[in-house]
C-alpha cells in the first residue's frame, strides 16, 4: 500500500507550478504509448525510405546491365543469354508492378 507524504503535497501547493508542464506530464502518464507510437511511425518511415532507395538502385542496376548487354559486342558480355532473359523479365515485371501500383489505386477508387 502506497504511503502519501502530505508534507510534500503541502510544499507542492505552495510552489508555483506551470500548468502546461503539469498537463504535459499528466498526458504522458495517461497515454504512455503515444511516444512509442510516434517512435514506431518514425522507424517505419525510415524503413520505407531505405526500401525505396534500395529498390530504385536495384532497378537502375538491372536496367544498366540489360542495356549494356544489348549494345556491347558479345566478347564483352559476362552473362549468358538465359541470364539476360531472366533480367529482362525482372525488369519488365518491375515496370509492370510500378504501373499497376501507380494506377491501380485510381481504378479502385
Amino acid at each position: 500500500m502506497a504511503v502519501i507524504d502530505f508534507r510534500k503535497l503541502d510544499k507542492l501547493k505552495d510552489e508555483k507550478v506551470d500548468i502546461k508542464k503539469v498537463s504535459t506530464i499528466a498526458s504522458e502518464i495517461l497515454t504512455p504509448d503515444k511516444k512509442r507510437d510516434e517512435s514506431e511511425k518514425q522507424h517505419f518511415h525510415w524503413l520505407k525510405i531505405c526500401l525505396i532507395w534500395f529498390m530504385g538502385i536495384s532497378f537502375t542496376a538491372i536496367a544498366f546491365v540489360v542495356v549494356y548487354h544489348l549494345i556491347t559486342p558479345e566478347s564483352w558480355r559476362w552473362l549468358k543469354v538465359a541470364e539476360i532473359a531472366n533480367l529482362e523479365k525482372m525488369f519488365v515485371t518491375g515496370i509492370g508492378a510500378a504501373l499497376i501500383g501507380k494506377f491501380g489505386n485510381k481504378l479502385v477508387d
